[in-house]
């Protein structure tokens, strides 16, 4: 196996994601439909868009809850970024994403990335799992406990463990028993720069 980084794997943290993959994993046979809405938490979306509203002011509800339902991944992106008070460089380089790239997709509001990329993002951004979904969704993506990845991703967020470095070390390391790709070979991507993204859709 390739060892893309220097960083030694936490043994803690492999631990804890084997024993969170064997009790959430949901084999695909066992699936009937696994839509967006069948996310790993079905109400979060729902949950999300209830707050929101609630902080709207009631003569403003209908439209502010049409603008918000209605709002690309760029727009959640932007305001996530607002929110937690964060520079772009602090976001794109915790992110292991290009410089170009970052740029080219705040410019454009309807940018469509790819999944491991608005993954890296959420990262971050430290995002908890109810913002992860809001997240990914705009961006018509879900974390699907059928797939064994997205299940280790879910455990990260819900730990609040947010270093790549960390993340994709554990991943790695599960590599070879469950066939999980990294969320981003971080010294290949650095070197392709926006090429990846490309690749990725």
């Amino acid at each position: 196996m390739l060892h893309l980084f220097a960083r030694k794997v936490n043994q803690t943290y492999l631990s804890e994601a084997s024993a969170y993959l064997k009790k959430n994993f949901e084999a695909p046979d066992r699936m009937v439909r696994y839509s967006l809405r069948a996310s790993y938490n079905p109400q979060s979306i729902d949950n999300a868009m209830k707050k929101r509203s609630e902080s709207i002011g009631h003569a403003e509800d209908d439209d502010a809850l049409n603008r918000y339902v209605n709002a690309t991944f760029v727009d959640h992106l932007c305001e996530y970024i607002k929110q937690k008070n964060l520079k772009d460089p602090q976001v794109y380089k915790a992110a292991c994403l290009d410089r170009r790239l970052f740029s080219k997709m705040m410019s454009d509001p309807r940018y469509q990335p790819a999944k491991d990329t608005a993954i890296a993002l959420a990262f971050a951004l430290r995002l908890n799992l109810s913002e992860v979904t809001e997240l990914l969704f705009s961006a018509g993506y879900t974390l699907s406990h059928s797939i064994q990845r997205d299940v280790i991703i879910e455990y990260f967020f819900r730990a609040g463990i947010y270093d790549l470095s960390d993340i994709n070390a554990v991943l790695e390391e599960m590599a070879a028993a469950y066939t999980i790709a990294l969320i981003i070979s971080l010294r290949t991507y650095e070197r392709r720069g926006a090429a990846f993204e490309a690749d990725g859709n």
